[in-house]
């Protein structure tokens, strides 16, 4: 799929249809990232499938990328915050300077996998 064609060779029901599917695509791989993620939080690192990436800062909590998606799991392992709480809290209000437009709240995890409970 080439998505950077100019506007000129497709029309506006083709690029819709790129983009839509462009979306759903990274929804699915999201979701299916985040479950499994999630899923082995408490497992030993030897045993995750996806391990922690070490991609620098301290306050995000434990970062994994995978599929050129940057996934966040806000835990305050370093005692920034006052508590897991409030790391999620912040990890919210996040948004990337380079990217400021994307970004999943707490309540985008819950759809994956069910109301959070600590």
């Amino acid at each position: 799929m080439n998505l950077l064609l100019p506007f000129d060779y497709l029309n506006q029901k083709e690029i819709s249809t790129r983009l839509r599917r462009l979306a759903q695509d990274f929804s699915h791989t999201a979701k299916m990232y985040g479950k499994l993620i999630i899923s082995e939080f408490l497992l030993d690192e030897q045993y995750k499938t996806i391990p922690p990436t070490k991609i620098g800062g301290v306050a995000g909590g434990y970062k994994y990328l995978v599929a050129g998606i940057l996934f966040k799991f806000a835990v305050d392992w370093k005692n920034i915050y006052g508590g897991d709480e409030f790391a999620m809290k912040a990890a919210g209000t996040y948004s990337s300077p380079r990217h400021p437009s994307l970004l999943i709240t707490s309540s985008r995890v819950e759809e994956l996998y069910g109301s959070i409970q600590m």
